[in-house]
């Protein structure tokens, strides 16, 4: 048995080890939108963020790259797995409402004028968590990083 002075030592050890596991669990809730309290989140992310949340969320399921731009400019170079719907769509609501809306959602166009649009529009429509990355595809091609051309 411990002696009763030992304790609190034990104890200590314990919380040391177990919060910060407490910490990375709801910085998973915070990717799922489960800390939101059910208020909408609307976040400019750069090229950087952006990069950072696809690498982390993306390829789990817990994030939705949705590309606003015209049919041509996405099949001219696009974020890989990114969805398009045409910002210019005469049915941009519809095609917005049939994306799920309790995952985060990162938005970009071409330079972040239209992504900006939508993230307004999507928050009307009850998303819950939207990242508009400032700079769209020109800013995150100007920095390297890889797009894929096609369908």
């Amino acid at each position: 048995m411990l002696k009763k002075s030992l304790l609190p030592i034990v104890f200590s050890l314990v919380l040391a080890i177990v919060i910060p596991g407490i910490g990375s669990l709801n910085h998973l809730a915070v990717a799922q939108n489960q800390d939101n309290n059910g208020q909408t989140i609307i976040k400019d992310v750069s090229v950087k963020e952006a990069n950072e949340l696809i690498q982390k969320y993306f390829k789990s399921g817990y994030l939705i790259i949705l590309d606003v731009r015209t049919d041509s400019e996405y099949k001219s170079g696009h974020l890989e797995g990114a969805i398009n719907i045409d910002y210019y769509s005469e049915n941009l609501e519809t095609l917005l409402n049939k994306l799920d809306k309790t995952k985060p959602i990162l938005v970009y166009c071409k330079s972040g004028a239209r992504s900006r649009r939508t993230t307004s529009i999507m928050e009307g429509l009850g998303f819950k968590k939207i990242y508009n990355m400032e700079g769209g595809i020109l800013d995150w091609e100007y920095k390297g990083l890889p797009t894929v051309k096609g369908k």
